[in-house]
């Protein structure tokens, strides 16, 4: 048996399954990512925008485009396969209007350089590792974001440094993390 990780291409996966000899079944591991936002950044303090990036945020097509479809959208910290899972799928479904109605609501108006308030551009930064899975997920969302008006740019370092000088220490906007 072999255990592969997300980031296999969807040839590699041809390999497999054009081989008879091979018989592919799907395991549904504990790990999942979510982005924290540090309370301290003003914009974070407001639950309307952050109603808003949840549902300004297109989990499947993230998972389809970046991941290959190996992964699962999820509505929990708890995954769907444990006994203890409640979700309420439809929450925070990816709904770019209710984003943008959110983000209006909360003084974020959108012009021609983004959205603004109080002639401040809603920009942060999102903090990730650089691993190469990771780092494309954190592109991804931050793409996803710029198309509601809101300027993301990505900050990779190395997994060491990412845990103790930017995770730790708190030093982060917003940060791409996997919990396993």
């Amino acid at each position: 048996g072999a255990l592969f990780r997300p980031g296999l291409k969807p040839e590699e996966f041809d390999l497999i399954n054009d081989d008879s000899r091979w018989v592919r079944r799907t395991l549904h591991a504990t790990t999942y990512s979510l982005v924290y936002l540090n309370p301290q950044v003003p914009a974070f303090e407001d639950d309307l925008v952050r109603r808003a990036l949840q549902h300004g945020l297109d989990r499947q097509r993230l998972i389809d485009d970046v991941l290959a479809g190996q992964g699962l959208p999820l509505d929990s910290p708890i995954v769907r396969d444990l006994w203890a899972y409640v979700g309420s799928p439809d929450a925070y479904a990816f709904d770019p209007e209710r984003a943008a109605l959110l983000l209006h609501a909360a003084g974020w108006e959108l012009g021609d350089g983004g959205r603004a308030k109080d002639g401040a551009s809603f920009q942060f930064s999102l903090a990730a590792s650089d691993d190469p899975v990771q780092l494309a997920v954190a592109r991804e969302v931050a793409r996803q974001w710029g198309e509601l008006g809101i300027q993301v740019t990505v900050k990779d370092s190395g997994a060491s440094q990412f845990i103790g000088e930017v995770l730790l220490p708190r030093q982060f906007e917003a940060a791409l993390v996997s919990i396993d």
